[in-house]
């Protein structure tokens, strides 16, 4: 029953909504034209990173990194992060996300900076920004999907909204107290008020029961 229920619920929607709710092409390039300048590929950034188990060895290195020392050589010589010893620690152009344990430091820094030592998960990390490249303009053929399903949703809001206040206007509504109270969801844990007064139950009736001859 609740599943012929959801397919008659399902077509209905589909029938009511969906199929009156249309986005053409040019809905879409209108929309592209019009947020141009808001719709970016985010910014990216390229940033080395030595990877060390001591505050005391990440000291030392950020404190010859700041100095000039070259950072590649630096990142071979002292992280401990087996990569390091192929990609001299360097990330490569990234998106804020990829590295979440060193976001926070890599994304407020300028390029060319070289960070104090930074606490991670793994150790403590000294951290130097390569590159920066600001957020670009996102080609038309890469934002149109993503376009068309918000407008898809921005209209099918739209339609349901009016479809509601319409059939509340043509046929009334009336409401059985009684099948609401048999139609009511149950919790799936009950609150603490009612376990306390069902463990205060319990203990009366255990009270009440008689001795053991």
């Amino acid at each position: 029953q609740a599943k012929r229920e959801s397919m008659l619920a399902r077509l209905l929607y589909k029938n009511q909504v969906e199929d009156q709710t249309t986005v053409s092409d040019l809905d879409v390039q209108d929309y592209y034209n019009a947020h141009k300048n808001e719709i970016t590929d985010p910014e990216k950034r390229s940033f080395s990173i030595i990877l060390v188990s001591d505050k005391a060895k990440a000291d030392l290195a950020a404190s010859l990194a700041k100095k000039g020392e070259n950072f590649a050589k630096l990142a071979k010589k002292y992280s401990e992060d087996p990569s390091a010893a192929q990609n001299d620690g360097r990330t490569g152009l990234v998106q804020k996300g990829h590295y979440p344990d060193y976001d926070e430091k890599a994304f407020s820094m300028a390029k060319g900076e070289v960070s104090d030592p930074v606490q991670v998960p793994r150790g403590w990390a000294v951290i130097k920004v390569d590159e920066i490249e600001t957020p670009q303009p996102m080609p038309y053929e890469n934002a149109a999907f993503s376009i068309k399903q918000a407008l898809m949703t921005q209209q099918s809001e739209k339609v349901i909204t009016e479809k509601l206040a319409q059939w509340k206007k043509n046929y009334p509504i009336k409401i059985y107290e009684r099948n609401l109270k048999k139609a009511e969801l149950k919790k799936t844990r009950p609150s603490d008020a009612v376990l306390q007064q069902k463990e205060k139950e319990a203990q009366k009736q255990q009270q009440s029961l008689p001795l053991a001859q």
